[in-house]
Formats: C-alpha cells, sequence, structure tokens
C-alpha cells in the first residue's frame, strides 16, 4: 500500500470569483514558506457545490497519480 506523504496531501479551495465558483488544490512548498497551487479549475461553476464536487474529483485524480 502507498501512502500519500502528508507535505504532498492537496488541500481543496472553493471561492468565488468574476462571478462564477472556483476550485484549486494547493500543497505545502517542500522549501521556504506558503502553499504551492498544483490544480485549478478554468471555468466558473454555477454554484460552490458544483465546484466543491469537481474539485473532490480533481483532488481524488491528484491523489492517484502521486501515489502511482
Amino acid at each position: 500500500m502507498t501512502v500519500l506523504d502528508s507535505s504532498l496531501e492537496p488541500s481543496l479551495h472553493v471561492f468565488e470569483q468574476d462571478g462564477g465558483w472556483q476550485w484549486a488544490l494547493t500543497v505545502k512548498r517542500a522549501s521556504g514558506v506558503g502553499v504551492k497551487v498544483v490544480a485549478f479549475s478554468t471555468d466558473g461553476f454555477r454554484g460552490e457545490a458544483d465546484a466543491y464536487a469537481a474539485g473532490q474529483l480533481a483532488r481524488a485524480e491528484y491523489d492517484d497519480a502521486v501515489t502511482a
């Protein structure tokens, strides 16, 4: 079983921008401070729940890619 390094575990952010809802995934930087954006939506969603669901799917795909 492969376990995702906690430093690579993404955080999902959902936010409203320019009249639509967006999502982004961030991870802690390996060196230095802050976070690094590793994935984000390019099209806005009509509602927060839709953006959250799409972000959850992206997070699962990211987890699968990192642990593969």
